[in-house]
């Protein structure tokens, strides 16, 4: 039996991926409640933590593995839907832009 190569075989979902996902989730849960209730600075350490790992991991990826994930994101940005999010992307990058120059604006311009 050959396997087709550009379509990957689909793997059950185990019981450390789902512990992995709930310690995520406890982990967020955790840094909000930081966040709000004790220091607004180590909450978003916490929380940055989070964006920090995942970069980490996909930095550590073999060249090969990183060749395909590029591959593929970029087959999906071709669809429809990835031409929308696309511009929901640009969008959120421009609110987020708009809203420092503001807060710029409003701290220092006076």
């Amino acid at each position: 039996m050959v396997t087709n190569p550009k379509k990957p075989r689909p793997r059950n979902v185990t019981k450390n991926d789902i512990l992995i996902a709930f310690l995520v989730v406890v982990y967020m849960v955790g840094a909000t409640i930081v966040k709000s209730f004790y220091s607004e600075t180590l909450g978003y350490l916490l929380l940055a933590g989070m964006l920090i790992i995942p970069l980490i991991v996909i930095l550590r990826l073999p060249k090969e593995q990183k060749a395909a994930l590029a591959e593929r994101i970029e087959q999906q940005e071709r669809t429809p839907l990835g031409r929308f999010l696309k511009i929901g992307e640009y969008i959120i990058y421009t609110v987020i832009v708009l809203s420092i120059i503001m807060w710029l604006v409003e701290k220092y311009g006076q």
